[in-house]
């Protein structure tokens, strides 16, 4: 059982990567909550007993760790690009606002 689920934990992290190059929030959003209801399920004290998992759980870790900071970097372009905006918006109006009145 520990094995399978460690299968499918890394097929979700393989699937969270291709949505990140994709850009599919939507799809990525939703393989978060598998990985998450995964982890949950997951029987903890019998992956400890179980030193050859132990390594590959270490290393499955690290590439959601590597996701989490993409995933980071992306909230903050999109937030850069958002104030940026509004900002060309708010210029935009007050050069209306003046040439209109």
């Amino acid at each position: 059982m520990v094995v399978e689920s460690l299968d499918k934990l890394e097929a979700l992290l393989e699937q969270q990567v291709q949505a990140l190059k994709a850009a599919d929030i939507e799809k990525l959003t939703a393989l978060e909550a598998e990985k998450v209801e995964l982890l949950q399920r997951l029987d903890w004290s019998s992956l400890a007993r179980q030193s050859d998992t132990q390594s590959r759980l270490q290393l499955l870790i690290k590439k959601n760790k590597s996701i989490a900071d993409q995933c980071v970097n992306i909230q903050l372009e999109l937030a850069n690009k958002i104030s940026e905006f509004q900002q060309h918006n708010k210029a935009a109006q007050k050069y209306e606002d003046f040439s209109g009145s």
